[in-house]
């Protein structure tokens, strides 16, 4: 259900509704009997409230493109052309922008300050604030005048205005140019038959002939606006901004939001588990290259694994023969590396000529040929020093370069 509030002097008059059905009668009462209802209906949902459209000026902003991404800056220098108002007491709220244009309303910020603080110290907080401006469903063609406690609200041409009764006539001739540009009609509404007497009193003759009239009380216009998306325009924005009106929208949410949470944890927690692993992993693999790089360096520190491997290296380099040490490693390991041998059995190096033997395991005796052939188209000397089955695999010495 939904609760809305509109003042009028020291009065406040309250409505009651929901999309189903509308309370008929006007709830009216000082701020303190709006402050006891409100405590003592708390399963209404939204508590509304309606700014006065006399308060309201609503503008329609015309920009070129190149000045588009800066109209949100601009806005209230463009206002305060039109407006008394200076720009740093402004308050508005506009649209989403199309190719060329915006629109906007505004009010001064200190009223809007003053409404909610004074509602807030009764104990009535509301969650929205409407502009009583764009209540009214928009219409190209026609003109639609609202009447409620002699006053009128305006829409025409893409217009929204507030008059008291008494400025309608001039109000209505100078929009229309002296009379001379006249919409198809003008669709006259009021809250009541009292009320439609009184606004058809205000209305020039020379438009008397294009009215249409229709009661619409004026519950039913804040819940048709309400509902039509006219929240699009609520003022609780910026500083006014309420965290009641995030809980609602998260509200519906919360389990998913939970879920996510808990997905969001559980990865955090594995990502936890596998860092330690790679961590325990690490330390094994820090320990057996220390052990291999003992058999190669028994003495001293250990700083850099490959810079000081590759230091004892160059000094294998030219052992007398045209290939180093390290170029010979280099084109054999590329041989077994695109056979996918990944571990020997055992590789010893004979400096004095020159010669790598390797004992390996391959899968069978096709396999250790394509290994041979592939040396030999690298340039590289290579043979077979003897082979034996070993289980399901075949273990072969060979000696390279030489």
């Amino acid at each position: 259900m939904n609760a809305f509030i509109r003042r009028y002097d020291d009065e406040f008059h309250w409505f009651v509704t929901s999309d189903e059905a509308v309370v008929p009668e006007v709830l009216r009462g000082s701020l303190s009997e709006l402050a006891g209802y409100c405590k003592s209906h708390e399963h209404i949902r939204n508590w509304v409230l309606i700014a006065p459209a006399l308060d309201l000026a609503s503008r329609t902003l015309h920009f070129s493109a190149k000045e588009k991404k800066h109209i949100q800056k601009a806005m209230p220098y463009l206002l305060e052309e039109t407006l008394l108002t200076e720009a740093d007491e402004l308050f508005y709220v506009s649209d989403k922008p199309a190719n060329d244009h915006v629109d906007v309303v505004a009010l001064d910020e200190s009223k809007l300050q003053g409404w909610l603080d004074e509602l807030e110290q009764a104990g009535v907080r509301v969650n929205y604030c409407l502009p009583e401006l764009k209540l009214l469903a928009a219409d190209e063609a026609d003109w639609l005048l609202y009447y409620r406690q002699g006053e009128f609200i305006l829409q025409a041409d893409h217009q929204c205005a507030a008059f008291e009764a008494e400025h309608l006539p001039l109000s209505l001739e100078l929009l229309s140019e002296n009379f001379s540009k006249l919409p198809q009609s003008i669709h006259l509404l009021a809250d009541s038959d009292e009320a439609l007497a009184q606004a058809l009193g205000s209305i020039p003759e020379a438009l008397q002939h294009l009215l249409h009239t229709e009661i619409l009380p004026y519950a039913k216009l804040l819940q048709q606006g309400f509902s039509r998306g006219s929240r699009i325009w609520n003022l609780l924005r910026g500083k006014f901004a309420r965290s009641q009106e995030w809980q609602r929208l998260v509200k519906p949410w919360r389990w998913v939001i939970i879920s996510l949470l808990l997905v969001l944890l559980l990865q955090v927690g594995m990502m936890a588990v596998e860092t330690a692993q790679y961590k325990k992993r690490q330390q094994v693999l820090q320990t057996q290259m220390d052990s291999l790089i003992r058999q190669v360096i028994p003495r001293g520190n250990i700083v850099d694994h490959r810079k000081q491997l590759e230091r004892e290296l160059r000094k294998l380099e030219g052992g007398g023969s045209s290939a180093g040490f390290a170029e010979m490693i280099n084109s054999t390991g590329a041989v077994l590396a695109k056979h996918q041998i990944q571990s020997l059995n055992s590789l010893t190096y004979e400096q004095e000529k020159n010669e790598l033997r390797l004992d390996l395991l391959v899968d069978n005796y096709d396999k250790l040929q394509a290994i041979m052939a592939d040396m030999k188209a690298a340039s590289i000397n290579v043979e077979i020093q003897n082979s034996n089955a070993q289980g399901d695999q075949l273990r072969a010495r060979l000696r390279v370069g030489g």
